[in-house]
């Protein structure tokens, strides 16, 4: 039996359709009852447990090992180990949260005086496209990714009308695969030169032009990457003067944690913004003005008040970030590409890929 639940086990391991801790747990307690001899035991948890893997759906397989985790001892009646189990649990509703996002947003823009709120990005990093192609029922255009691999693989499964934003840190030999995807709406986290005349020459062999942004550095942590104040004038100008394929349309930063730092980062970028527009001659407000990315649910409101023209939301909708084991999220969270590579032993770690089911 042990043996037997073992490999089915594996094969949920590699179907990445269970639970992580539950699977811990089930599988600890079958060797613990087998160890014993106790036929209590293997009745009451190595048969239910092998028989809702093989013979229940996904969907109750999750719901099964969602359940495990409230157990705390290898002996609780078999009776109320099933009842656990088989309690289904709340589903993510990410449709329903986004309206309440949108929702809080313009209440907070009206707070504020803002004549229109700022646009949400639904950033969808490690969810699947069928819960991506939900919120895009409910009225989503826009929405962010951290890894190209990831928008790779959901943008062909995915209406082409979809807007995809390149939020997270892009990789020079990236860029040309990236750029494949005809939607690609803007690049977000722009941070060098070379950068830049990468993303320029890919785009000009493939014949297209691609919005980008600028990624600022406001805050003071050693865990933030991007430009700092002082010379994201000069990239910009650079990309302006030698980068035709590249429209330059704004400014993207991740503030500090702490409230107050955060209003202060918030600020910095709105003046940046508006400086850059007096040298470079843009307007600061309507069409042709250069756009603000800035905000998270945790500092929604400052940067509305700051000035924010997109709003980056992605637990708030989506629910938690899915990982398919600790090594992952560790790699995937990594706040800048140094701190990537030093979590996945040195090298360059693989672009992330979405979870499935």
């Amino acid at each position: 039996c042990v043996t037997h639940l073992s490999s089915v086990c594996s094969a949920l391991r590699r179907a990445q359709t269970y639970d992580k801790l539950a699977f811990d747990f089930v599988w600890a307690t079958s060797r613990t009852a087998f160890v014993w001899k106790s036929a209590r035991l293997m009745r009451g948890f190595c048969f239910p447990a092998l028989l809702c893997m093989l013979l229940g759906t996904r969907s109750f397989q999750a719901h099964f090992f969602s359940r495990c985790r409230l157990i705390e001892h290898p002996l609780v009646p078999p009776k109320r180990f099933l009842a656990y189990a088989v309690r289904p649990r709340v589903p993510v509703m990410a449709s329903e949260n986004l309206k309440k996002v949108r929702t809080m947003v313009a209440e907070v823009a009206s707070k504020h005086g803002r004549k229109s709120p700022p646009e949400v990005l639904a950033v969808s990093k490690t969810k699947p496209a069928e819960m991506v192609k939900e919120v895009y029922e409910a009225g989503q255009r826009h929405f962010g990714e951290n890894y190209v691999q990831e928008i790779l693989e959901k943008a062909p499964q995915l209406p082409s009308d979809i807007q995809w934003h390149m939020i997270g840190h892009l990789q020079s030999n990236k860029c040309k695969s990236l750029l494949e995807i005809p939607n690609l709406y803007v690049i977000e986290s722009v941070d060098s030169q070379k950068l830049a005349d990468k993303i320029q020459n890919a785009a000009s062999s493939m014949d297209r032009t691609v919005r980008v942004m600028l990624e600022v550095k406001t805050s003071d942590e050693d865990t933030k990457s991007g430009l700092s104040l002082e010379t994201a004038p000069d990239l910009a100008a650079h990309i302006l003067k030698s980068c035709p394929n590249l429209i330059f349309c704004g400014l993207m930063t991740i503030a500090h944690p702490d409230p107050e730092k955060a209003e202060a980062n918030f600020r910095d970028l709105s003046a940046l913004r508006d400086r850059l527009s007096d040298e470079l001659g843009l307007p600061k407000e309507g069409e042709g003005s250069l756009e603000l990315s800035m905000g998270m649910s945790g500092d929604l409101e400052q940067a509305i008040a700051a000035g924010s023209s997109q709003v980056r939301i992605g637990t708030a909708i989506f629910g938690a970030r899915e990982y398919r084991n600790m090594k992952e999220k560790r790699v995937l969270d990594a706040q800048t590409p140094a701190e990537a590579v030093a979590q996945n032993g040195g090298v360059e770690p693989p672009q992330s890929k979405p979870e499935g089911g």
